[in-house]
């Protein structure tokens, strides 16, 4: 069942400006009752997401203005479970719309000269809840869905139209613009297309796609699904290591046409059986250098990580030294506080107690003095922490007559 909420503190005038989009118009029956609503939602969007045809997800595009898909994500910011599946769903028709995705920006990183990222995000939010730290997420997610769908056009369009005809006008092509696509954008993809540089890219992307031996088939599943649900298929609820998720979402299934298993997979196997230290969740981490799967595939490129999807890169999952701390001597600590600082805040601490029992004296025998002295005494305990104190010597600090000392021995 989704996890759906409403929202009745305010109202967000900005959904009403998204929905006025080219597509959908929001619907008006808000009386319903929230519990019929979220059944409502829940049929119909696993509906939407078994059709083979282009996505379109009206049910969460037409949400009444104060509900809200609530994601849940995992310990690297990547949406799980059944509403990271509608999330992503979702992100794809976002990737579709020319008003917040122009299909004439030659490089998707560009979307943020023009601040294009803030207002996408704020779309998203006028029907999902999610960490802030999941936006990075969202945004990558957007940008592979938009390359995938200016890839499908030239697929399904531009392609067929030049081996059919290699002489074919421009303007000819410019007629072929698909009824959801804007024709000014539309007009800019052909000119990209025809392009040197754009044919270049295109050689460039043929080739990097030939070297590709081992595609996953995991269809619109996710990594980040994939291992939350292997975690929750395990007893002791543990985090399953990147190489179990990796077999899992590229074994082939048996059949007539493909019995032989494919050679990295055999290999992975092969280290996991002999060496299972290599391919085994501790302490949290599911991803190592010289683990079972990097063994196989060998060092990833800058910003990726094998066998975990978008987000996760190898300096955070492994941990790697900066650069410019390689040459410093680093080492770790269990978190407890060093000696002196111990000593520290064990002379706070005396202070403290110091003053609760003058407060207690002086209340039996209805003095009020004490009022300034603790004010004074209190006032300066966030400022002994900062003092050097030399092992051996005696601080004396002065509070308006009253002295405090501390000695570090």
């Amino acid at each position: 069942m989704l996890n759906v909420i409403q929202i009745t503190d305010q109202h967000n005038d900005e959904d009403e400006d998204f929905n006025n989009g080219e597509q959908y118009i929001a619907p008006g029956a808000e009386s319903q009752a929230l519990e019929d609503e979220d059944d409502r939602v829940h049929k119909q969007l696993c509906t939407e997401v078994v059709k083979r045809k282009r996505t379109s997800l009206p049910i969460v595009w037409n949400m009444p203005p104060r509900q809200r898909i609530v994601e849940k994500c995992n310990e690297e910011s990547q949406p799980i479970g059944e509403e990271g599946a509608i999330l992503g769903k979702f992100l794809g028709t976002i990737a579709r719309i020319g008003g917040l995705c122009p299909l004439n920006i030659n490089d998707w990183r560009d979307l943020k000269k023009n601040r294009r990222d803030e207002t996408i995000l704020q779309c998203v939010q006028t029907k999902f809840v999610y960490p802030k730290s999941c936006e990075k997420w969202i945004l990558k997610s957007i940008g592979r869905d938009w390359r995938k769908f200016k890839s499908s056009l030239k697929k399904a369009i531009f392609n067929p139209a030049i081996e059919k005809n290699p002489d074919i006008g421009r303007k000819a092509l410019y007629k072929l613009c698909p009824d959801d696509v804007d024709k000014d954008q539309w007009r800019g993809l052909v000119k990209f297309w025809n392009s040197k540089k754009g044919k270049a890219i295109t050689e460039k992307n043929i080739i990097s796609r030939s070297l590709v031996k081992n595609s996953h088939n995991a269809g619109t599943k996710s990594y980040a699904r994939w291992s939350e649900d292997i975690r929750q298929a395990d007893p002791e609820k543990k985090r399953p290591h990147r190489s179990t998720v990796y077999l899992a979402t590229h074994k082939k299934k048996d059949n007539v046409n493909n019995t032989e298993k494919n050679n990295r997979l055999a290999r992975l196997e092969e280290i996991i059986a002999q060496r299972p230290e290599l391919a085994q969740s501790a302490n949290g981490r599911v991803a190592w250098e010289g683990d079972a799967l990097q063994e196989v595939l060998g060092k990833e490129k800058n910003g990726h990580v094998h066998g975990m999807g978008l987000l996760p890169t190898p300096k955070r999952v492994y941990g790697r030294t900066p650069r410019y701390l390689k040459n410093i001597n680093l080492t770790t600590t269990d978190g407890s506080p060093c000696d002196g600082e111990d000593d520290v805040r064990k002379e706070i601490a005396k202070m403290k107690e110091h003053i609760k029992r003058l407060k207690d004296r002086n209340n039996r025998k209805g003095y009020g003095n004490i009022g300034l002295e603790e004010e004074n005494l209190q006032s300066n305990n966030s400022v002994v922490s900062r003092l050097p104190i030399l092992p051996g010597k005696r601080k004396v600090m002065s509070t308006h007559g009253s002295a405090i000392s501390l000695l570090v021995t």
